[in-house]
C-alpha cells in the first residue's frame, strides 16, 4: 500500500515498519540487516508512483522507494538507505 498526494506530481508515502539492508562481508557472503526505528514506529519512505496501460486497458499502478547516501549510523552496512520523511513533512 502507498499513499499518494494527487497534483504533486506522482510523488507518494510507503509506509513501513522496517526494512532490510544486507552487508557485503565477502565476494558471496551478505549479512542481513533489519533497520527500524528506535522508538518502533512506522517509517514513511519518499517514493514516486506510476499507472501504466496495456494494449487492453488493464491498469497497473507501480512505485518505486527514493534512496540517498547512507547516514553515519548505516553507512557500515551499506553506502544507500531509503530516503525517509519525518511526520511534520506529510504534506510537503
Amino acid at each position: 500500500m502507498f499513499f499518494c498526494l494527487q497534483g504533486r506530481k506522482r510523488r507518494c508515502l510507503i509506509p513501513a515498519d522496517a526494512y532490510y539492508e544486507w552487508a557485503q562481508l565477502g565476494a558471496k557472503k551478505k549479512q542481513p540487516y533489519a533497520i527500524a526505528l528506535i522508538s518502533g514506529e512506522p517509517i514513511a519512505f519518499a517514493g514516486l508512483w506510476e499507472s501504466w496501460h496495456d494494449t487492453s486497458d488493464n491498469t497497473l499502478e507501480t512505485f518505486t522507494i527514493l534512496t540517498t547516501t547512507a547516514n553515519q549510523r548505516l553507512a557500515s552496512i551499506h553506502d544507500r538507505m531509503p530516503v525517509i520523511v519525518a511526520p511534520q513533512n506529510y504534506e510537503r
